[in-house]
């Protein structure tokens, strides 16, 4: 949060200021974040946010909001219904522990409607990270899938159990024919919605 009370005045800098970095990447954020600061941003927050890591030498930041829609998209290419779609996205403040594999469809499910406004932030944020010149680093696909994939094709799915109490994704065996098929689409999606 800002914790800064009011300035009375701002300090005059003669001339400008300039410092060099040894690090040629300066990266921000994790999956975590997402969930614990993130949930619920809305364009204004996310400016200031972009705007401060700008200010601070970021050049590089992971996106991890706006999968659901990557996902949605890959999840119809596949068959599923929109039902055992709702059943693998979770709610907004879950959305790190789904991208890391360890629960489905929990707090879910999500509506179409922040679906597509989560798109459209992500879309406004790149936007913004493009002409504050910060790379943006989305979400691969490492072979997270629906634990209900084995109903809809044959291939050597690796059940991941439970975490907790939550029941986690499966892992599809990136030596299966079907983890290049499904890692096309992933990819294909994330290039129609969020550009390269």
């Amino acid at each position: 949060g800002d914790n800064l009370g009011p300035v009375s005045s701002l300090p005059v800098i003669p001339e400008p200021i300039y410092r060099d970095c040894s690090a040629a990447i300066r990266y921000a954020l994790n999956y975590c974040t997402y969930n614990y600061s993130y949930s619920f941003y809305t364009w204004k927050d996310w400016e200031h946010e972009l705007d401060w890591m700008a200010l601070n030498g970021v050049n590089t930041m992971l996106v991890a909001n706006g999968e659901e829609a990557v996902w949605l998209d890959v999840l119809r290419h596949l068959g599923y219904s929109q039902q055992e779609i709702d059943a693998f996205i979770p709610g907004p403040a879950y959305n790190a522990w789904w991208l890391m594999g360890n629960i489905q469809g929990w707090g879910g499910p999500m509506p179409l409607s922040q679906i597509e406004e989560r798109k459209r932030l992500v879309r406004h944020m790149l936007a913004r990270m493009h002409t504050l010149g910060i790379q943006p680093v989305l979400p691969a696909f490492f072979g997270m899938v629906p634990s209900t994939l084995h109903d809809k094709l044959l291939a050597r799915i690796i059940p991941q159990g439970n975490w907790g109490a939550f029941k986690r994704p499966d892992i599809l065996d990136p030596a299966d024919s079907a983890f290049d098929r499904i890692g096309t689409l992933f990819y294909e999606a994330t290039r129609e919605l969020y550009g390269n």
